[in-house]
């Protein structure tokens, strides 16, 4: 992958969390407002706000290592536990 095509994948993921992205608000400015309880509660079927931003966390380490061309990293497990929350039985 060529330095430019990285460089435009980084400022895309910059726009998008704290820029003017194409579809609204940055996530920076739709989590400014979000409390601890909103954050931590779990609609029925669905995953909680803290569980959402666990997960883009995540899995940034993953992508910038595939961008700079390290095909071989390897995720552990795949599964996010997030401190204080109990995991799913």
């Amino acid at each position: 992958m060529t330095a430019t095509r990285i460089q435009d994948y980084v400022n895309t993921f910059q726009t998008v969390f704290e820029g003017e992205p194409w579809f609204g608000d940055s996530i920076k400015a739709k989590l400014q407002d979000v409390t601890e309880p909103q954050a931590m509660t779990q609609p029925s079927g669905q995953h909680s706000i803290a569980e959402l931003v666990a997960h883009m966390t995540y899995w940034r380490q993953p992508l910038i290592k595939k961008l700079e061309g390290d095909l071989g990293y390897k995720v552990f497990d795949g599964k996010v536990r997030i401190i204080g929350v109990p995991p799913k039985k």
